[in-house]
C-alpha cells in the first residue's frame, strides 16, 4: 500500500513567495503615505484657512509612521537573534537624553519594576527635562493601605500598587531626581460607572462591597464610603527634576 502526498492548494501554489509579498505590501503602504501627505501639503498650499490646512498636513505627514514603524518592526525580527536587542531597542538606546518632558498620568500604579522605571526616565531626559506624575495615592497607614490596595485589585487584577506620597518622594530621590508633591486631591468615585468601566466580575464586585461593609469605621470615614459604595480617593501630583 503506498501513500501519495496530500494535494497542493492550486491558489497557494500559484502565491508568489514570501519575500515579494512583503516587498508588494511595503510599496503599497509607501505609496498611499506619499500620496496622502502630497495631498495634505498640496491642500495646505491652496487652502485659505491656514489653521484647517496645517492640521491636514500635519495628519497626512503622520501617514508615513506606521510604514517606517513596519520597516523597523521588520528588520528588527530579520537581523535580531534570541541574545540580541531588536532593532527598535537599539534606535531607542541610540537616542539618550532625547526628552524635555515625561509625563505620566494614572499609568504608574500598574508598573511591575518602578524603581527601573523612573532610572529609565532619568536617562532618556536633558539636562534640564522634568517629570510629571499624577496617580491614586496610597494609604499612609498599614490599615488604609490594606484596604485599598485589595479595592483596586479586586477590581482589575492589572493593579500593582498605589504608592503613597512619600513612598513616591523616596522612590524619585532614590533615582536620581529632586521631588515635590506639588498638589493632591480628593476625587469622589462613583461605585457603579467605576466597575463597569473594568467589567469587573460579579463576584469580584461582591467582594468589593463586602470589604466596605466590613472595615472598620476609621477606614469608611476616612475613605467616604457610602451607601452604594461610591467613594473617594485622594489623588497627587508629583514634579521632579535631574
Amino acid at each position: 500500500m503506498t501513500s501519495s502526498a496530500p494535494a497542493l492548494d492550486p491558489a497557494r501554489a500559484s502565491r508568489p513567495p514570501w519575500h515579494q509579498r512583503v516587498a508588494s505590501r511595503c510599496y503599497g503602504g509607501f505609496c498611499l503615505a506619499r500620496n496622502a501627505a502630497a495631498r495634505g501639503v498640496v491642500d495646505f498650499y491652496n487652502s485659505n484657512n491656514l489653521t484647517f490646512a496645517s492640521s491636514i498636513a500635519y495628519y497626512s505627514l503622520l501617514s508615513f509612521f506606521p510604514f517606517f514603524l513596519m520597516l523597523l518592526t521588520i528588520f528588527g525580527r530579520v537581523l535580531s537573534s534570541v541574545n540580541e536587542q531588536t532593532l527598535v531597542d537599539v534606535v531607542i538606546r541610540a537616542l539618550p537624553s532625547h526628552f524635555d518632558f515625561v509625563i505620566s498620568r494614572y499609568s504608574a500604579h500598574h508598573w511591575r519594576e518602578v524603581a527601573a522605571a523612573l532610572r529609565e526616565v532619568r536617562r532618556v531626559l536633558k539636562a534640564d527635562g522634568r517629570v510629571l506624575l499624577i496617580d491614586t495615592a496610597g494609604g499612609e497607614t498599614a490599615l488604609m493601605d490594606t484596604h485599598l490596595q485589595a479595592v483596586e485589585i479586586l477590581r482589575d487584577p492589572s493593579h500593582i500598587r498605589d504608592y503613597s506620597t512619600h513612598q513616591w518622594l523616596t522612590l524619585f530621590r532614590e533615582a536620581g531626581f529632586n521631588a515635590i508633591l506639588r498638589k493632591q486631591w480628593p476625587l469622589p468615585i462613583e461605585f457603579a460607572s467605576w466597575i463597569k468601566r473594568m467589567r469587573t466580575s460579579p463576584e469580584r464586585v461582591a467582594a468589593i462591597q463586602a470589604m466596605w461593609n466590613a472595615a472598620p469605621d476609621e477606614v469608611r470615614s476616612f475613605f467616604d464610603v457610602r451607601p452604594d459604595g461610591s467613594f473617594t480617593l485622594q489623588k497627587i501630583m508629583i514634579a521632579a527634576t535631574r
